[in-house]
């Protein structure tokens, strides 16, 4: 195993590249691009991704006519991404069926990435060995570290600075600061179409897959995005989705249904007011000191690879080798490093 040093990909090799796929469900925002889209669709063309022949974009629109929708479709296409497809609905499950209709349509050789608009995915080294052993069924399963700005506010993003240097700490802040949402800490951020045994691969949710597919797969850290300026803003929108469904009446929904998606709203209420702060009269907000202080204990990361059968909802692999990484180990290639 040859992790110990924290070695990170700067671009996936060229034997999986030619296969992979990128999905993304994103919210378009009403007034303006969402200015971390460019960010976003940079970071996985640098991963070396073909986006402008193998990404499947499905945007989620308020309204047809938006300068933010017009301006989304004008950013896409000058990176030359196909068509994208429009959805006027929203929720977990919507996302999910729009992702396994694409995996159903793939070839059975075929990779799959899943990534929302503020997942930064990135893959270890040792990713390159285990594609020459031929290993069926590989994947890697992503440990999310929320990336936050220097003085721990929620600034808005600029276009041309990375996204690295306007939000150099990693925080466990959704693992370790949001326990109420354990589920959402870590995701599938390379999925291969069919299992070990040749059978389909498919979402149960954004987080967690249907049955008990054969997989190995390698751990390693992402960069989740999410406390910018626009944290109030998207996480208003999410609980408004939220709670339409929560209160939706008739054939097409269930009382399982209306109870995940309260469910839901009460995660998103409890998130936000526990971890941000109004700042000033403006109506922005900031993070607040316990939210500093919980980040700053809750750093661990450890490098794993596992062959397992994986359960749907509940990720308790078998551990085989293990390399254990402090907070503050350094990668070779994207980013420096882990510290607070």
């Amino acid at each position: 195993v040859a992790a110990a040093d924290g070695c990170q990909l700067p671009r996936l090799p060229h034997s999986i590249v030619a296969r992979t796929h990128l999905f993304g469900f994103l919210a378009t925002q009403t007034h303006a691009v969402d200015p971390m889209l460019s960010h976003w669709l940079q970071h996985y063309a640098g991963l070396g991704l073909d986006i402008r022949r193998r990404a499947t974009i499905v945007l989620h629109v308020n309204s047809n006519q938006s300068k933010g929708l017009t301006e989304t479709l004008q950013l896409l296409n000058a990176h030359r991404v196909p068509q994208p497809i429009i959805a006027t609905q929203w929720s977990s499950n919507i996302k999910r069926d729009a992702v396994n209709a694409l995996m159903s349509r793939l070839p059975s050789n075929a990779y799959l990435v899943y990534a929302d608009s503020d997942e930064f995915f990135d893959y270890p080294c040792m990713l390159e060995g285990e594609l020459k052993r031929k290993r069926p069924g590989l994947a890697i399963r992503g440990e999310m570290f929320d990336r936050v700005a220097a003085d721990w506010s929620l600034p808005a993003i600029k276009p041309t600075t990375s996204m690295d240097k306007q939000f150099p700490r990693r925080c466990r802040i959704t693992k370790c600061g949001d326990p109420g949402d354990p589920e959402n800490d870590s995701k599938w951020t390379l999925l291969p179409v069919v299992d070990a045994s040749d059978k389909p691969v498919r979402f149960q949710s954004a987080s967690s897959l249907i049955g008990k597919p054969k997989l190995f797969y390698l751990r390693w850290p992402f960069s989740h995005f999410k406390l910018t300026s626009a944290t109030y803003e998207r996480t208003r929108v999410k609980i408004h989705e939220y709670q339409h469904l929560a209160d939706a009446a008739g054939p097409n929904t269930t009382q399982a249904l209306r109870n995940q998606s309260q469910n839901r709203v009460d995660h998103y209420v409890r998130f936000f007011t526990q971890l941000f702060e109004q700042a000033g009269s403006a109506g922005k907000y900031r993070s607040n000191d316990w939210l500093a202080l919980t980040a700053s204990s809750c750093l661990n990361f450890t490098f794993a690879i596992v062959n397992s059968t994986i359960n749907a909802t509940h990720h308790t692999p078998h551990t085989r080798h293990v390399l254990h990484a402090t907070h503050n180990t350094p990668h070779t290639t994207r980013h420096t490093s882990y510290t607070t």
